[in-house]
């Protein structure tokens, strides 16, 4: 073995990627970023363009365990491996954990990605945070991650204090943003991870009483030899790099953007909304009111009456539309006697939302079923009872050791497919949708023949093609909070295990949102294969786990929401754009509906309404609905209102969204205005965004210097609302102009 070492960090010192390194010493270079290591297993310099930005020799990783409460710093070597990349393998003694990390420059880039192996000397169940600390020298630092406190997300750092954005989920602590930002005004450096490969990262940022800052992340990782792909290990890795610090965190985003393009590659290029239940007769309407899919039940149209369901197919597509399949694969319906849950209810669940059920009478109820192979009443389609007994003792998940499963929502008379158990209570199940699971797996209940299946089916008998999948509620039910115990599933999946506390004991579990991972790989794949685009909905603390696998997003849901709330989800909006890239993102159902108690008059369609549509246009959300299209006499309502709006949204998202601004807003106020540029140049179309989240008007001068926009004079200023022009002035090859702000409002400006 240490014959094979040598021989190995033989060829890494006479590899052809030295050009990278530096023959006198462990140096490695990445763009404008040097790394610069000890053989005794030491980080000794950080250099940026060549300044140093790190406070002296240190080794950045520790453990923790969370059985013992024992903390060590690994102790090791650096070396070279064959690619003449930075290599270092350590130790924990005390703690029986060994790791590896590879150090690997990005080409292009000021970035290194950071390979990591975890692996556990003992041959038991593990439950371990991996912590990385990296000491920066004393400066006036920033921190730029935390997004609801600034435009830039940019806020400065105080002595003594400590930074992070994170969201807890079930106990666990879990950065929102999938990096850690921090700046001195002209360099940036930054740890982050990739949601290509998701993790539950939780960064922080600590700046000393000698304005030290120390960036540091932790991730929970749960250890255990039942796991077939990671027996006692897991892997993960994380971006180490700098960015322009000139523009804090936004700098630091183009970074993040510029490491990892794949997540933003989109197969869906056309633009506009997304919409329920559209119906044949305002087909036509809904186009002209900028909705682009048309996201139904079809299963339950062709299994009702096939004749009109492929007329309906045809008139969306001839009407410019996009059929959008639609399935729910993390759980599935069940049906319950009427009052079941009351009767049988042990208390309070562990997890998430619901009340625990009593198991053993909840499996004895679904087992009822067992060989009957008649049809089931669950779908339309070729699943029989038997089959949904079989898919659900296979993959429903368990919550607890002991093997509960997980009855995530439960409705009193609430089964709505017709047959003979019409009227009972329904409770969704929830289920792993891991592809990879043994047979009879969810080949079955994914691409179901229930949904996706029967639908495909009935496409090809009537020479039909669909345009896309639509898969509902990720990760939320099945995913928000919920953890698998169940240590056969454990055995299949793609992405190491976590851990969570339950009685004061941590415990390796699967968390659904990972395990959920491997489907969306799979079900993006599939699509692929087929040309389809995906589209998904998903809540904005976990949709870094979905926007590498989908086209178009759904963001968030708003029934009720009252207009002077609305400045309140520009936060939600604005983590929704900063993940998504240019992915088309689209309202929830119920924004626009006639819902919340909304009067049924053009009046309040223009008090009410059009707020919501000025709150969506600040990120280019596209402002979708629901079931408003049933009733001919609403939609008239929204025609005006959406022709205002519909070719300012199709405007700005063809030029896309650009991270960085490229002007300055100053006046009193004008740090709470945040500002958005779609477009890099006028001759290609130009727009800026600003909303004014405040109860007052707000008046701010606005510059731009030229030379950002290939220098060419401005000829024109539009504000696109009111469409209205903008005076402006040119002068030293920068263009001012003075905007009001109204109060609560989303400002759009065209340049030309």
């Amino acid at each position: 073995m240490l014959k094979k070492m040598f021989a190995n960090l033989f060829l890494g010192l006479t590899a052809a990627g030295l050009g990278q390194l530096n023959a006198a010493g462990l140096d490695l270079t990445s763009g404008g970023l040097t790394l610069k290591a000890e053989p005794s297993g030491e980080l000794s310099g950080l250099l940026v363009d060549n300044r140093e930005y790190l406070a002296g020799a240190q080794q950045p990783f520790s453990a923790f365990d969370a059985a013992t409460g024992e903390q060590e710093s690994f102790s090791g070597t650096f070396s070279r491996n064959q690619r003449g990349e930075l290599l270092f393998r350590g130790e924990a003694p005390k703690l029986k954990l060994a790791l590896e990390a590879v150090y690997a420059p990005l080409p292009g880039r000021n970035a290194f990605l950071v390979r990591t192996e975890l692996r556990d000397l003992t041959s038991g169940d593990r439950t371990v945070r991996l912590q990385y600390d990296l000491a920066l020298k004393a400066a006036q630092w920033r921190f730029g991650s935390n997004w609801d406190r600034s435009p830039d997300g940019a806020i400065a750092c105080h002595p003594g204090n400590s930074y992070s954005q994170i969201e807890m989920l079930n106990g666990m602590p879990v950065s929102q943003p999938p990096w850690l930002l921090a700046d001195d005004g002209s360099t940036g450096i930054m740890l982050a991870h990739s949601m290509m490969k998701p993790r539950f990262f939780s960064y922080t940022m600590h700046c000393s009483k000698e304005k030290e800052a120390t960036l540091s992340w932790q991730v929970p990782l749960g250890l255990s030899p039942a796991t077939t792909k990671f027996p006692g290990r897991a892997e993960l890795e994380f971006l180490l790099g700098s960015f322009d610090g000139r523009y804090s965190a936004r700098g630091g985003m183009q970074a993040y953007y510029d490491a990892f393009p794949e997540i933003y590659r989109s197969r869906l290029q056309d633009r506009g909304a997304w919409a329920l239940w559209i119906p044949g007769e305002t087909l036509n309407t809904a186009k002209k009111c900028g909705m682009l899919l048309n996201q139904r039940e079809w299963d339950l149209d062709f299994h009702s009456n096939p004749e009109q369901a492929v007329k309906l197919w045809k008139d969306t597509q001839a009407a410019g539309l996009k059929v959008l399949l639609y399935s729910e694969p993390w759980g599935i319906y069940m049906p319950f006697p009427q009052n079941w849950i009351d009767q049988n209810s042990t208390g309070p669940a562990p997890s998430s939302y619901q009340t625990a059920a009593d198991t053993g009478k909840m499996k004895a109820l679904f087992r009822q079923d067992a060989g009957d192979r008649s049809p089931s009443d669950r779908f339309p389609g070729t699943l029989t009872r038997d089959d949904i007994v079989k898919i659900v003792e296979n993959c429903a998940i368990e919550y607890t050791p002991q093997g509960d499963w997980r009855l995530n929502a439960y409705g009193k008379g609430g089964f709505i497919w017709d047959g003979p158990r019409k009227d009972r209570d329904t409770g969704l199940l929830i289920l792993n949708c891991d592809p990879d699971l043994p047979r009879p797996n969810r080949t079955n209940i994914t691409w179901e023949q229930a949904r996706y299946g029967y639908i495909f089916e009935q496409a090809e008998k009537y020479g039909l093609k669909a345009d896309g999948l639509y898969l509902d509620s990720e990760l939320f039910y099945a995913g928000w909070n919920e953890f698998n115990f169940r240590r056969d599933h454990w055995q299949y999946a793609d992405v190491p295990l976590t851990y969570t506390v339950r009685d004061g004991k941590p415990l390796p579990a699967q968390h659904m949102s990972l395990a959920n991972h491997d489907f969306l790989v799979w079900n993006r794949n599939e699509a692929d294969k087929r040309g389809l685009f995906v589209a998904g909905n998903v809540w904005n603390p976990l949709i870094q786990f979905i926007v590498p696998y989908v086209d178009m997003v759904g963001v968030g849901e708003h029934w009720d929401a009252k207009p002077e709330n609305f400045a309140g989800m520009i936060n939600e909006f604005k983590v929704f754009r900063t993940y998504s890239g240019n992915k088309l993102l689209s309202t929830m159902d119920y924004v626009l509906n006639f819902g919340g108690g909304v009067p049924e008059t053009p009046e309040a369609v223009e008090k009410i309404m059009e707020p919501r549509l000025n709150t969506c246009l600040m990120y280019g959300i596209w402002p979708g609905t629901a079931n408003a299209w049933k009733f001919p006499e609403k939609v008239a309502m929204l025609v005006p209102l959406f022709e205002r709006y519909v070719p300012i949204f199709d405007a700005i998202t063809a030029a896309q969204w650009q991270v960085i601004p490229r002007m300055k807003v100053s006046g009193d106020g004008a740090d709470t205005i945040f500002r958005e540029r779609w477009g890099k140049t006028p001759a290609e179309g130009l727009f800026f965004t600003l909303h004014n989240p405040d109860a007052e008007a707000k008046t701010v001068t606005l510059e731009w210097d030229l030379s950002d926009f290939g220098g060419k004079d401005f000829s024109s200023i539009t504000e696109m609302v009111g469409r209205k022009e903008v005076e402006f002035r040119l002068k030293n090859g920068k263009a001012t102009a003075k905007l009001e702000i109204p109060a609560r409002r989303t400002v759009a400006l065209e340049i030309k």
